[in-house]
């Protein structure tokens, strides 16, 4: 089985590094840092990655244009916003967008059963 591909964008290269041991701490998970818009732009054009990381440091128009870039260039890649003041830890807020991923792409179905729509039950009780 691949392992999901996480690219994990911010400036504070000691929080970079702790988000990339916790995610790599996970035996389906590969993070790779980028240390700036710059850098994150070039890392997507050489490789493919499943999800995208906003961590702190990174500025909103640095986010901006790295969304519009993932919107027009990779439809369908997963982005995270996740921040020091996050309730949530890093793997349980990855693992959530994971599965709801996971939950969008199932096939749903309806239907109708109209098979004895026109059958005439002709019962008679005496």
């Amino acid at each position: 089985m691949n392992k999901t591909a996480i690219l994990v964008i911010g400036t504070n290269e000691d929080q970079l590094t702790r988000h990339t041991n916790e995610i790599n701490q996970q035996p389906l998970w590969n993070a790779e840092i980028a240390t700036g818009d710059e850098l994150a732009i070039e890392k997507m054009l050489q490789s493919s990655y499943d999800l995208i990381v906003f961590a702190d440091g990174i500025t909103s128009e640095a986010t901006a244009k790295l969304q519009k870039i993932v919107a027009l260039q990779h439809p369908g890649l997963l982005i995270l916003q996740h921040y020091t003041n996050a309730n949530v830890s890093l793997t349980v807020a990855i693992d959530a967008l994971l599965e709801e991923q996971v939950n969008a792409a199932k096939p749903t179905f309806s239907f109708v059963d109209d098979a004895l729509k026109n059958a005439g039950l002709n019962i008679v009780i005496q």
